[in-house]
């Protein structure tokens, strides 16, 4: 492994007053610490006589009034206060920074990014250290904010674990369909999945039915064989027979709802079984472009007014043929498709008589 250097511990000898509790040690051949840009980049530890002070990344208030081993690593100085607020100068007590060793290029920017939590880190600073590691490794990839409240539903997530382990991808997208479909009570109709899988989504789908106001059915239409084999507009990510999941699994996860109906074969041989029932809600997620055409073709002009089609590809480049089977439908139609930041594809279906008079 390259190593930009291999960790070292620095002597500290000089300081000045900074105000209160505050001394400020010059820093020399050390990388620059913290910045406005990146206020908890430094790596830097502090020790007074082989104790690590802290808490690191201190507001220079906070180190000046209170103290109390607080420091911060500001640029190009190392702004601290004693464990006991006395003088670095005369206390007779050894100040020592250790520099991590640093690994070179992108993959060292992100371990510097870890090394610089101290022990006893908060929860913020936790979120921008791997805001900084993502940043290095996967420069176009962005992640969201912090403290999301529905982190805490635990009910949801214990469900949410149960079917998918500690896989937390698709977590925001079937929060996102339960929330939706618990939103449409003064919509009849019922339900639709294209694309079942393990019945992850149907599971939340069938949540949000039974704690709605109204009584629905929930219709799944699944190979449960896996894709069927891509067309030259869904590029070249997935292969016929991935996804491939038994149909037990998917009513074994089910088992606790009523109401579920399953509909096994290749889409849209299966279709025709609904032809005469009215929907309120459907998703689509089945990745490519023939399935996700057919199955938009069928479903929305059974969709109600005010009900809504999400299509769970929409925003993936893995799905290309997803995304151009919806933009080709809705091309030339009132209805607008929402993109939404989870990946997701979102159609609320628009009164006829209001678009036409619009």
């Amino acid at each position: 492994m390259d190593q930009a250097d291999r960790g070292r511990l620095i002597e500290l000898t000089r300081f000045a007053p900074g105000g209160g509790h505050c001394f400020i040690a010059p820093l020399a051949d050390v990388p620059p610490g913290d910045r406005e840009e990146d206020p908890f980049g430094s790596p830097l530890v502090l020790f007074e006589d082989g104790i690590a002070l802290g808490p690191p990344h201190s507001l220079h208030a906070g180190i000046r009034e209170a103290g109390g081993g607080r420091y911060s690593h500001w640029k190009d100085s190392l702004y601290l206060s004693a464990s006991d607020n006395s003088d670095p100068r005369v206390n007779r007590r050894r100040y020592q920074i250790y520099v991590p060793a640093v690994r070179s290029g992108a993959v060292g920017r992100a371990l510097a990014s870890l090394d610089a939590l101290a022990e006893g880190y908060t929860p913020a600073e936790a979120y921008a250290a791997v805001e900084r590691c993502l940043a290095a490794l996967y420069p176009a990839a962005k992640i969201g904010e912090d403290l999301k409240s529905f982190w805490n539903e635990r009910e949801f997530i214990t469900a949410y674990r149960m079917l998918a382990g500690d896989n937390y991808r698709a977590l925001e997208r079937k929060w996102t369909v339960y929330n939706l479909l618990k939103a449409l009570d003064s919509v009849a109709g019922d339900v639709a999945e294209c694309g079942v899988y393990n019945g992850a989504t149907a599971y939340f789908l069938a949540l949000g039915i039974e704690r709605g106001g109204r009584r629905r059915v929930l219709h799944l239409f699944d190979s449960f064989a896996g894709l069927s084999q891509p067309g030259a507009a869904d590029g070249s990510f997935w292969r016929a027979g991935t996804l491939a999941c038994p149909e037990e699994v998917a009513r074994g996860n089910l088992a606790r709802f009523s109401d579920v109906r399953f509909y096994r074969g290749w889409i849209p041989v299966q279709f025709p079984a609904v032809a005469g029932r009215q929907f309120c809600f459907v998703h689509v997620d089945v990745d490519l472009y023939q399935p996700t055409r057919d199955s938009v073709e069928f479903f929305f002009p059974r969709l109600q007014a005010g009900g809504m089609l999400v299509c769970d590809d929409y925003g993936f480049d893995s799905c290309p043929g997803a995304r151009r089977a919806l933009d080709e439908y809705f091309a030339g139609r009132p209805e607008r498709i929402v993109h939404l930041p989870t990946g997701q594809g979102l159609v609320i279906k628009l009164d006829p008589r209001a678009a036409a008079a619009n």
